[in-house]
C-alpha cells in the first residue's frame, strides 16, 4: 500500500460550537479492503500513541500500525497542512442543491466527501433504502392511488417533505387519518413511507415529547408517519388531547 496514494486527507472541518472541535476527513482502505471515510480529531496529531489507538479502532491496515517506519510516514501525513475546508452539519436534508443522507452520502451531485454530520450530536437516523425498481413500485404500489383518494393523499404527503425546501413559501403540516379498525389507515402510512425507505420507518405514537422532537429533527426535509394514536392513551378522548398538545 502506498500511503501517499491510498490514504488521503480530504479536508479540514470545524464545528460551529462555542468551543469548536476541528477534524480531518480521512479516506482510506480498511483492513478488509473496503474504502472508508472517517473524521480524525486534529488534536490527535499531537499524540502519536492516541492517534494510533484511534486508527486501530477504525480498522486501518495493520502493517501501517505495527511497522514503525510505516506508522511514522502515516503520522507525518496526518500532520501536514490542509488548505481545503469542509462543512459539519447538524441536520439531514438539503445541503445547497443536494440531499444529505444519514450515511453521509448524497442524492445529487457532490464532490469528494466534504460534508459530515456533527460527530458529537445525537439524532434519530431514518432508514433510506432501495428495494426493487421504480417501475415495480409504480405497478404494485403507486397504481393503488388511482382507486383511493386516501392513498393519493399519502403519496403526496410522502413527497411533500422533499418539496418544501424548493417551494419555500409553504409551511409544513400534517394529516390525521381516523376511522374504524381494519379500513386501511396503516396501509396508507406504509405506502407513504415506501417513497424513501422500509417499513421500520413507520413510527409509534408511544413516545416521550423529547422522543417526538428527535424523530422530527431526524426527518428534516422529509415526511414522518406515526401509527396507532391510541398508544398515547387507551381512552380515545385523552389520546386526542395529547395529540393536539
Amino acid at each position: 500500500m502506498d500511503i501517499k496514494k491510498d490514504i488521503e486527507v480530504l479536508c479540514k472541518l470545524e464545528t460551529q460550537d462555542a468551543d469548536p472541535d476541528v477534524y480531518l476527513s480521512l479516506s482510506y482502505p480498511d483492513s478488509s479492503g473496503k474504502n472508508r471515510c472517517e473524521l480524525f480529531p486534529i488534536e490527535l496529531t499531537l499524540d502519536s500513541r492516541k492517534a494510533k489507538i484511534w486508527c486501530i479502532k477504525r480498522g486501518f491496515p495493520t502493517h501501517l500500525l505495527y511497522k514503525d517506519t510505516e506508522w511514522t510516514k502515516l503520522f507525518e501525513k496526518l500532520q501536514e497542512p490542509v488548505t481545503k475546508t469542509g462543512t459539519i452539519v447538524e441536520k439531514f436534508g438539503f445541503f445547497k442543491n443536494s440531499y444529505f443522507l444519514p450515511d453521509n452520502s448524497f442524492i445529487g451531485s457532490q464532490e469528494a466527501p466534504t460534508v459530515y454530520f456533527h460527530p458529537k450530536k445525537s439524532i434519530f437516523r431514518p432508514q433510506y433504502s432501495k428495494s426493487g425498481s421504480l417501475d415495480e413500485w409504480k405497478e404494485n404500489v403507486a397504481v393503488s392511488a388511482s382507486h383511493s383518494s386516501r392513498i393519493m393523499l399519502g403519496l403526496c404527503t410522502g413527497l411533500s417533505g422533499y418539496l418544501l425546501k424548493i417551494v419555500e413559501i409553504i409551511e409544513n403540516g400534517g394529516f390525521n387519518l381516523f376511522g374504524q379498525s381494519s379500513i386501511g389507515k396503516t396501509t396508507v402510512l406504509k405506502i407513504t413511507i415506501s417513497i424513501s425507505g422500509p417499513r421500520c420507518n413507520l413510527q409509534s405514537w408511544n413516545q416521550t415529547d423529547t422522543g417526538v422532537e428527535e424523530l422530527a429533527n431526524g426527518h428534516n426535509d422529509n415526511s414522518i408517519a406515526f401509527d396507532e394514536l391510541r398508544t398515547l392513551d387507551q381512552d380515545n378522548k385523552e389520546a386526542a388531547k395529547k395529540y393536539r398538545q
